[in-house]
């Protein structure tokens, strides 16, 4: 499938109200909660976009000038190309082979890619990255391995998890956007960063954080309880 110069617009008149996209979600969600689902067996190998834009508006809200606007996001230049190999009813692959887009914020997207199976009982991502224009996040392989999709949210803070950075750099430029502040920082930044352990507690195997001309050089190691609760949040780290 190939969609070329999609505008799609979404919006809603308050922070609280539904969006105007309500009715297809209560179309495709199940009339009858008691019955299980229809099966279903899809396979779609190719959507491509192309040209497209995506603004999202709650209505309410003033306008930010000169930063991201969460209530105001305007996506242009959108393009992707997307493969769901198996769409079942708790059985899913994702192969997100690129997505990129330009906000009116000044805040770019060059490339997001990633490969994700989702099951009942565990998420797999594989060949995660994100590159901005001067930037590049790459992480790992990882799995969130949990009972069920439906009790994920509350177990996410006991599944186990193992993410590395290495191969990663920043430039803080790239996220002037979000924070003005980083507007004059163009020395890229080596990013490695390898934890493990779980939301409850979480080993920071290593942290460094390294420029080529050795304006910045930082090497932590340490721990993190608690790291959702911020009334017990603590950090260990040296």
């Amino acid at each position: 499938a190939e969609i070329m110069g999609l505008d799609a617009k979404i919006n809603k008149p308050t922070l609280d109200a539904s969006t105007n996209i309500q009715f297809i979600i209560d179309i495709l969600s199940p009339k009858d909660k008691k019955n299980p689902p229809k099966k279903f067996d899809l396979s779609i190998y190719n959507i491509v976009l192309r040209k497209s834009k995506l603004t999202y508006d709650v209505l309410s809200e003033p306008y930010i000038e000169g930063k991201f606007d969460k209530n105001h996001i305007s996506l242009n230049n959108l393009k992707a190309d997307i493969a769901l190999p198996r769409l079942r009813n708790n059985d899913f692959e994702i192969n997100l082979k690129r997505v990129s887009f330009e906000e009116k914020s000044g805040f770019e997207l060059s490339k997001l890619a990633a490969n994700a199976h989702i099951c009942d009982s565990l998420i797999a991502i594989n060949g995660f990255r994100t590159d901005l224009p001067n930037s590049s996040i790459i992480l790992s392989d990882f799995e969130l391995k949990f009972n069920s999709l439906k009790t994920l949210g509350k177990e996410f803070k006991n599944i186990d998890l193992n993410i590395n950075t290495t191969g990663s750099y920043i430039t803080p430029s790239d996220l002037s956007a979000i924070a003005p502040v980083l507007s004059k920082l163009r020395e890229p930044v080596k990013i490695n960063v390898e934890v493990n352990g779980n939301m409850k507690s979480l080993n920071v195997r290593n942290l460094q954080l390294l420029t080529d001309r050795e304006l910045i050089g930082l090497s932590i190691k340490g721990q993190i309880e608690n790291v959702l609760e911020k009334d017990s949040l603590s950090v260990n780290l040296s």
